[in-house]
């Protein structure tokens, strides 16, 4: 892959991880963007930080199971699953910012 065919690639990753955090703002927040991981952190009694490593897991271990199985994965679901968790690191070093 070409230093030009990788830049192409990672701004459409980019674009796409964009893309869904706009999209789920409007379905899976309040005022506070974070208040998702402060609620589940509450309920299990786990600061935002476990909270949101939690819900990241299931992507994590997704991605896992097919790169060690060797899984023929469509690559919208890599996509998927990749966006995410770099979506979920975003939203973990929002939640360090707001913590100082």
């Amino acid at each position: 892959m070409t230093n030009k065919e990788f830049l192409k690639v990672v701004k459409e990753l980019d674009q796409h991880c964009f893309e869904i955090l706009n999209d789920r703002e409007k379905v899976y927040t309040t005022e506070d963007r974070l208040s998702n991981f402060k609620r589940v952190a509450r309920m299990k009694g786990e600061t935002p930080e476990e909270a949101l490593w939690g819900m990241v897991a299931k992507q994590i271990i997704a991605t896992q199971d097919a790169i060690q199985e060797h899984k023929k994965v469509p690559l919208d679901k890599w996509r998927e699953w990749l966006g995410d968790i770099i979506n979920y690191m975003r939203l973990l070093y929002a939640l360090k910012v707001e913590e100082g």
